[in-house]
């Protein structure tokens, strides 16, 4: 999920929801830019930001991600439960 978040959110003027799998097991992701923001800014900055959590958060079952990228602000979340 988090590796297509990045061509989902410029697709969808970037903000994009996700979710994949079935409950117990469903996991729900989320993806924005600041509004206004050129769509190859946006992808490169929820790229680093999901490679960010991969890397980081290997066990947890919920994580966030804000992050400024080459001047652009953007958020990767994901979790086990709904949030939206």
């Amino acid at each position: 999920m988090l590796s297509t978040l990045p061509s989902n959110v410029t697709a969808n003027d970037g903000f994009y929801t996700t979710s994949t799998g079935q409950d117990p097991n469903r996991v729900y992701g989320l993806g924005m830019c600041v509004p206004g923001i050129e769509a190859g800014s946006c992808s490169d900055c929820i790229m680093a930001a999901s490679n960010g959590l991969v890397q980081n958060c290997t066990t947890q079952i919920e994580a966030v991600d804000w992050r400024m990228y080459r001047n652009t602000l953007c958020l990767v979340r994901y979790s086990n439960r709904s949030f939206y």
